[in-house]
């Protein structure tokens, strides 16, 4: 077999654990191997010959040995995650440390499938997974391990901790982020809510990939509001202010992906970032949880097609408020509604209408705006009211979405239309923990239509989740051509992004591509980003490959996971997309997760720049859809589907 290494990002396996048995195994004899010179592997430029770890063959396939106890080893391979490569890779294991075995563990990238070979007169051929002396084992994901182009092998997660010994011994600053001081926070003290702030800078400034992005949208640096912060930290006098004022630079950063972790989504994150979200910090945050306000208006007024409409609200609020439903926000404290839009993009996360070119939120908060808000409302009849819009303190975005696309707990929606020969999905997000289970639903529906002439996949709304589930159970199910899509991203230098990176094995450099690709942002160009990762995927043509034609429907809610789906469609052929331009911040797969070392408090900030086929930054530009569709009517959902079926497919046929 012909195994060569490219360059990918995200091939994902692990070396876990170590098993005792109480019989040594028996050493299998083999001849040895001959090995380049010199057994070492880079990581962060460190240099060294660890124990156990012979990582090429001299001329010829590239592999890496693990031989973590002399022993008995277990490798995981996690095929969730795996991204679909073209080439094959495998890893060779080496049961004790001073010789190289004939056998290894053959990683198929292509198929997704892990087997035990024996190299027999020259030839690997597949055995049992379980030898007289010799077991393989399956076991849970801990750590990726990513390969570079021609270099070698970056190692991180367990393998990173266990064989490197401590990656925090090289990184010592790391750990003073978040030292185990033991926290009180009733005496947190004012020179501690600098420092915690210093410390949120600090990362802003050397890991953060969009302050020139914002700079150039909202028209200021992050980095130059400082003394402003600093200044209002001088004024506060408690903790509630203390975290309000941390919640506020965290939004002005202008990032979806960029937040103050709140106690529930510390939970849910708290097995991923294991090794920085420690007990102490967990109890700590049940602490910040209880001083966390939350601001849900009684009426929404939601951004839609450039305008604030109200498009519902809560218990009696028509009657309270004498406003119905399609009242639309002219002004706030008679002010332009777009100007008083602008006047707060360093109070809250502010996003880019780029079909319109203008700014807006996704809904009117009066407490965005100050004490004692009053809207300036255009009813439906054309009557004007001047209204005070009351808040509760519940989370608004469950109420928000639940009006917007209403309130189903379905994931999916399927329909046919028979005489069009024309199906359709509706895919509202693409959550963890649920591929596999949803993989088989998907399959059975792709194999009622594989003779249709149409198919609708509608992801509106989807907030993305997990960037394999639309890559495994939409893309490679339904290509019909076998198809190549290589993209990038971009890093900052920082020494956290850097480390965060490596450990999730998302950070592969590739300096010289910087010099090969056109319309990249000015900034990637200069030494605050250090590299770019290239990202191949190679996608078959599979048994339920659709023929016919592909229509991707995709609005300004599409973002993240969902972005990056949205994006390999359309760079790919597979789909045509319909709908406004997507909501960006795609094509990356690195976020850092870090605590301020005195509150405890999480922040959540995106690693990576995604950059579009054309070069330019997704999180500037977003996916511009080929067929562009607004709505006619706000709150119809059916209009663009009923404008696709009778203005673009029937004329098609």
């Amino acid at each position: 077999m012909n195994r060569k290494c490219v360059g990918i990002s995200l091939i994902v396996l692990t070396v876990l654990s170590l098993a005792c048995i109480e019989q040594k195994p028996k050493v299998i004899e083999s001849a040895r191997i001959d090995i380049l010179e010199k057994i070492h592997i880079n990581i962060d430029g460190l240099s060294s010959d660890w124990e156990g770890i012979a990582p090429i063959y001299k001329d010829s396939e590239k592999s890496m040995f693990a031989a973590i106890d002399e022993d008995y080893i277990v490798i995981r391979m996690d095929f969730v995650d795996l991204m679909p490569i073209k080439e094959n890779y495998f890893l060779g294991i080496d049961i004790n440390f001073d010789e190289i075995t004939d056998y290894r563990i053959e990683l198929n990238t292509r198929d997704r499938v892990l087997s035990l070979e024996k190299n027999d007169s020259g030839e690997w051929k597949e055995i049992k997974s379980e030898l007289e002396g010799f077991a393989l084992r399956i076991v849970e994901i801990k750590a990726p391990l990513a390969v570079l182009d021609g270099e070698g092998f970056f190692l991180t997660g367990w393998i990173y901790d266990n064989i490197v010994k401590n990656v925090t011994s090289h990184f010592p600053w790391i750990r003073s982020l978040y030292p185990e001081t033991g926290f009180d926070p009733e005496k947190l003290t004012k020179s501690e809510w600098k420092e915690d702030f210093e410390a949120l800078y600090y990362i802003v400034k050397y890991n953060y990939p969009y302050l020139w992005v914002k700079e150039r949208i909202y028209g200021y640096n992050w980095l130059d509001l400082k003394e402003y912060y600093m200044e209002r930290l001088n004024e506060i006098e408690t903790n509630e202010e203390f975290l309000d004022l941390i919640r506020e630079a965290v939004q002005s950063l202008q990032n979806g992906h960029t937040m103050v972790f709140n106690y529930k989504t510390i939970e849910f994150w708290r097995v991923a970032y294991s090794d920085i979200i420690t007990d102490e910090v967990l109890e700590a945050n049940r602490y910040w949880e209880e001083k966390w306000e939350y601001s849900c208006p009684e009426v929404f007024f939601c951004y839609i097609e450039g305008e604030y409409i109200a498009i519902g609200g809560i218990d009696n609020w028509k009657e309270k408020y004498g406003i119905e439903e399609g009242s639309k926000v002219i002004e706030v404290n008679n002010i332009d509604v777009d100007e008083a839009v602008n006047s707060i993009i360093q109070k809250t996360h502010v996003q880019q209408d780029r079909d319109k070119d203008k700014l807006f939120v996704d809904y009117l908060d009066p407490n965005f705006f100050g004490e004692n808000t009053i809207f300036t409302i255009k009813n439906p009849d054309g009557n004007t009211v001047r209204k005070s819009i009351q808040c509760n303190s519940e989370e608004p975005w469950r109420e928000l979405f639940t009006l917007i696309y209403g309130g189903s707990n379905s994931p999916f929606e399927f329909r046919k239309w028979e005489d069009k020969k024309t199906a359709y999905i509706k895919v509202r997000t693409f959550p963890y923990g649920k591929l596999e289970e949803d993989r088989p639903i998907l399959l059975d529906f792709y194999r009622t239509i594989k003779d249709y002439d149409t198919l609708i996949i509608d992801i509106r709304g989807n907030l993305g989740g997990n960037t394999s589930y639309g890559i495994y159970n939409i893309l490679m199910p339904l290509i019909k051509n076998d198809t190549e899509v290589e993209f990038f991203t971009a890093f900052r230098q920082g020494k956290y992004a850097n480390w965060q990176g490596r450990k999730e094995g998302t950070r592969l450099g590739y300096t010289t591509l910087k010099d090969t690709i056109s319309n990249l942002p000015p900034e990637v160009r200069t030494n605050n980003f250090v590299d770019l990762s290239k990202n191949n995927l190679y996608f078959k043509r599979s048994e339920t490959a659709f023929n016919g034609d592909v229509y991707l429907l995709v609005d300004r809610w599409v973002h993240s996971a969902a972005e990056t789906f949205a994006s390999l469609s359309k760079t790919s052929g597979f789909a045509k997309l319909v709908g406004t331009t997507t909501g960006g911040d795609g094509l990356c797969f690195t976020a850092m997760c870090f605590v301020l070392p005195n509150s405890k408090i999480v922040i959540w900030i995106w690693g990576g720049m995604g950059i579009n086929p054309d070069g330019t930054a997704n999180e500037e530009t977003h996916t511009t859809p080929d067929i562009y569709f607004e709505f006619g009517e706000w709150k119809n959902d059916e209009e663009l589907i009923e404008y696709l079926l009778e203005n673009v497919i029937d004329q098609s046929h």
